[in-house]
């Protein structure tokens, strides 16, 4: 067997529905209002090495993607840097594998530089493929708000409080969204609609290896809205209709009710094409559109407007009993997957340990590399021990987290669902050395047998 590692196709790993903001494990998707982002995936590989950290994401997700918002928390001044897909499939092969028969494993854009924004300081800004990313310092958390708020990332006002610690510790913010150019580019939409972004390689100084989840404690409580004065969606339900596309009919908070715009249309004899209603065929065809007009003009119907009401909501009633639907975003778990590659086993406070090995230097440099070729992870030392650290926690659960993740060494050193290569080896020599023995003396005595003079 060949122990360099193959690249395998890459699957997502985490389920989270966006509602209009959420929170991820290594960061927070921000969404601006009237989109949906329906999050299918999320795992980074960690590699810690004399006091530097790298850590290497992506996210997974579906959805309308214009201003696509991603904000990551990090304890020191960041250099980033396009990542590789290849260095998360390479670790998903290695531990997918279980009980090897081997103890370790052989084998862009320039920045620019702005002025202070009042409180906030844009350090530098990259291009990363179609992504826009700004490092950011700040010195207060409303400032950064506003500023989030001003670029498009809508971040929620009464969660600014959330920033106050990363602030007063002196982290620094990455901020990334899709840019304005590329949001119509037919590759970059097909492949952010179905799949993710462009992975980033993040580099900084840490005390030890960290994982940025407290800010997932950042969450909007989804709203309950009011399509006329009787009909009331439940958070369920909006969230259904953002999945389809009906983000605007779920975000319609204020201004005219959408049933009572498609009731006016309908009284005023508004076609079809024209109509309120023509924007939400899945909800009101112009089947069901047509026999409420000519309902309506049924000589012997009483009070039409309201029956007219009446029917339009029985339609969006019918239509979500009859809808096959589980988009509620506050009864999900995500799974969190983090490779973690450092000195020696590591462990978090509720996270299973799913693999545990040691790996080499020239694996390590070998899992992936740059647009050069160049590794993207070049360790000094021989080897290292790569742990496969898991968990899965609702979105109840990430809000409620106080600090970031940070992983602490393991007691031991012990190999999780892998074996010793000592003792494979000892298995290996001994065998060999059994069967040698045996058959040195079966040569032997048939040379013995052979020279042995006839008795003729």
């Amino acid at each position: 067997m060949n122990y360099k590692i193959s690249n395998v196709s890459i699957v997502s790993v985490l389920l989270a529905l966006f509602m209009p903001l959420i929170s991820m494990a290594d960061g927070m998707v921000i969404p601006p209002p009237d989109y949906w982002v329906y999050e299918t995936g999320q795992e980074a590989a960690i590699f810690f090495d004399q006091s530097q950290e790298t850590l290497i994401l992506t996210t997974n997700f579906k959805g309308e993607v214009k201003n696509f918002g991603w904000i990551i928390p990090l304890p020191a001044k960041p250099d980033v840097s396009k990542g590789s897909d290849e260095i998360l499939e390479n670790l998903r092969e290695i531990v997918a594998v279980r009980y090897r028969n081997v103890g370790y494993l052989e084998a862009p854009m320039t920045a620019g530089l702005e002025k202070d924004q009042s409180a906030v300081t844009v350090v530098e800004t990259k291009k990363i493929d179609y992504l826009d990313l700004a490092v950011l310092t700040a010195t207060d958390s409303q400032a950064l708000s506003n500023w989030l708020k001003d670029n498009g990332y809508q971040y929620p006002q009464e969660s600014s409080w959330i920033l106050n610690d990363y602030i007063s510790n002196g982290w620094y913010f990455v901020a990334v969204k899709v840019a304005p150019e590329s949001q119509n580019a037919p590759d970059v939409v097909q492949g952010l609609a179905e799949g993710h972004i462009t992975p980033l390689k993040i580099v900084f100084q840490a005390q030890t290896p960290v994982f940025p989840l407290r800010i997932s404690g950042v969450e909007i409580q989804s709203q309950t809205v009011n399509l006329s004065d009787n009909l009331i969606l439940t958070p369920a339900q909006i969230s259904h209709l953002k999945k389809v596309g009906y983000s605007d009919l779920a975000d319609k908070t204020s201004g005219p009710l959408i049933v009572s715009q498609i009731v006016s249309d309908l009284t005023s004899n508004v076609p079809y094409v024209n109509s309120a209603a023509s924007h939400y065929p899945l909800i009101i065809s112009a089947g069901n559109y047509l026999t409420i007009t000519e309902g309506r003009r049924n000589p012997y119907a009483s009070q039409m407007d309201i029956d007219i009401d009446w029917r339009v909501e029985q339609l969006i009633r019918d239509y979500f009993s009859r809808q096959v639907y589980d988009y509620n975003y506050g009864n999900q778990s995500m799974p969190i997957n983090l490779y973690v590659i450092t000195s020696n086993k590591v462990e978090a406070t509720g996270f299973s340990q799913n693999y545990g090995n040691w790996i080499q230097k020239d694996v390590i440099k070998n899992l992936g590399v740059d647009f050069n070729g160049k590794p993207l992870l070049d360790p000094v030392g021989k080897k290292y021990f790569l742990t496969h650290l898991q968990r899965y926690m609702t979105p109840q659960e990430m809000a409620q987290m106080k600090t970031d993740l940070y992983l602490k060494s393991a007691s031991d050193n012990k190999l999780v669902n892998a074996v010793e290569l000592k003792g494979t080896m000892l298995r290996f020599w001994l065998t060999v050395g059994i069967g040698l023995t045996i058959f040195v003396v079966c040569v032997v005595v048939l040379i013995i047998w052979l020279k042995k003079p006839s008795k003729e």
